[in-house]
């Protein structure tokens, strides 16, 4: 869903995804500029060295839309950041993230809440607003890190009720193909299974979950460790282990189910009319094997002679089952 699309909605977690992207000012770079007050702003054509200037109008113009297409920007970034009830989770990629930072402690220490219009004005993507106020945020402190400088936060922020969480997350991290426990050090048992959901995701295929032996293996072996913990802190460690079982079939259960009524997204949305009655007549004889023919392709149909009525056939579909004849074999003359 696109911000616009959102507006006037509620949700209680909102992702948004690639703020860091530059706003499209395309339309900046015009020959020929135009504006409702400004009027026209061309640019003026040496003939002769067969150069091209922008003309004091252009150049107007062109700033004047420049600042009313980042207030637009403003707007709907303030669509974007409204929309959550509970939580929001921003995504953005940087080149430098150290640069970046860097660049957004020059105003660290601002005494205003508002940034400064020097600012907002170069402002070429969302990031280079939220950076430069999340900077300034008491829980901004890897931010300030990054940047090189002191762990101090604006005055004007520090009685803030917002929190946030903020990670650095490197390209070789999210790139690399093997995957190593943070705690342990040691190579994650399910890096197999990660590359396989990787590749599906890449093809565009169904991903497999976690096999059920997986999830019954890792419940034994629960119920297993709980007994052994028996002893003078044995009801809390059991009770934990419970509750850690609990959560574990619960995440299984809900991450294999299955849509019951498959066989009804085979069936092309522009079925007919007749086919639609054709389907209601027989909802009590074999309903989901005529859906699948349906979703066949190419297309089937079932032939209804001029002697016969629509009405007549459907009550000996009733009586008996009909298996559909393809059009493309059938010879016309």
């Amino acid at each position: 869903m696109t911000i616009h699309r959102s507006k006037g909605l509620e949700f209680p977690i909102v992702f948004v995804g690639g703020i860091s992207k530059m706003f499209n000012q395309q339309d900046l770079n015009a020959p020929f500029l135009m504006h409702k007050e400004l009027g026209f702003g061309p640019r003026f054509v040496d003939r002769e060295n067969r150069v091209a200037y922008p003309t004091l109008a252009n150049l107007a113009i062109r700033r004047r839309a420049q600042f009313e297409l980042l207030a637009e920007e403003m707007r709907v970034l303030y669509v974007a950041l409204t929309r959550p009830k509970e939580k929001m989770v921003l995504l953005g990629t940087v080149k430098d993230a150290a640069k970046k930072a860097l660049a957004w402690s020059q105003v660290k220490d601002s005494p205003e809440l508002a940034l400064p219009d020097y600012l907002l004005a170069a402002g070429r993507s969302y990031l280079d607003w939220i950076g430069p106020s999340l900077m300034r945020h008491p829980d901004a402190a890897v931010l300030r890190e990054l940047a090189g400088s002191n762990d101090s936060f604006s005055v004007c922020l520090a009685d803030d009720q917002s929190r946030w969480a903020i990670s650095i997350i490197s390209a070789d991290q999210v790139s690399r193909d093997h995957v190593v426990d943070q705690t342990l050090g040691e190579e994650d048992v399910m890096t197999e299974v990660r590359k396989e959901r990787i590749a599906a995701l890449k093809a565009v295929q169904p991903v497999k979950l976690v096999p059920s032996s997986t999830v019954e293996e890792l419940t034994k072996s629960a119920q297993v460790t709980a007994n052994q913990n028996i002893g003078d802190e044995g009801e809390a460690t059991v009770a934990l282990q419970q509750e850690e079982t609990r959560l574990i079939n619960e995440v299984d259960q809900r991450l294999s189910w299955t849509y019951p009524y498959e066989a009804a997204t085979q069936v092309a949305a522009s079925t007919s009319v007749t086919e639609l009655k054709t389907l209601l007549a027989m909802q009590d004889i074999q309903s989901v094997e005529v859906m699948e023919e349906l979703g066949r392709s190419p297309r089937s149909y079932w032939i209804i002679t001029p002697q016969e009525s629509i009405t007549s056939r459907m009550k000996q579909v009733m009586l008996i089952v009909m298996h559909p004849v393809n059009l493309s074999s059938m010879r016309l003359g």
